[in-house]
């Protein structure tokens, strides 16, 4: 039973594969040989239980590696946006930390953010900072009394050189 579902999985993503590589093949008399060659792998991937009782495992080992080497290339491209993404946060914290320090004079800062990622590199909103959380920590210098005014100056720098909405920005105080 195992041995039938493994074929109809080789025949399924040959079949896949041929629509795939069909609908990118340009137009012409081109597309005529693509579909041809397609046609071919289609059938050998059907026949090729058939040709194991030969000893002879046609084609079907490379289309095995096709199919791997397309998940190992969309597992690889997943995995360096989001690289990318993160490596993008650590340098918004890295610039945003040392704006905020001269201000929450008193208090350690620490950034915490998202971004949106929906869409393609190089979008306009591709990046832009949708949460930003700002945790103060009072350290020994602290001085309550001007803790409103810290809120406010830090809004205003995440509003003004960051484009954050006031309604995206969240400001803590956490006790030691």
């Amino acid at each position: 039973m195992e041995f039938i579902r493994v074929w109809a999985m080789q025949v399924a993503g040959a079949v896949v594969f041929g629509i795939l590589c069909e609908m990118l093949a340009p137009e012409g008399k081109l597309k005529g040989i693509v579909r041809i060659v397609l046609g071919l792998i289609v059938v050998v991937a059907v026949i090729n239980p058939f040709m194991g009782i030969a000893d002879r495992d046609l084609l079907l080992g490379e289309l095995t590696f096709i199919d791997n080497l397309a998940v190992e290339n969309e597992q690889t491209t997943f995995e360096t946006r989001a690289t990318l993404i993160n490596a993008y946060i650590g340098r918004l914290q890295s610039e945003i930390i040392p704006k905020l320090e001269p201000i929450a004079d008193g208090f350690d800062v620490d950034v915490r953010l998202e971004v949106n990622t929906d869409g393609e590199f190089g979008d306009d909103e591709f990046g832009a900072i949708t949460d930003i959380l700002v945790i103060l920590t009072p350290n020994d210098d602290n001085d309550y009394d001007n803790f409103d005014q810290t809120v406010a100056d830090i809004s205003a720098i995440l509003r003004n050189e960051f484009d954050v909405s006031v309604e995206n920005i969240r400001i803590w105080r956490q006790n030691q």
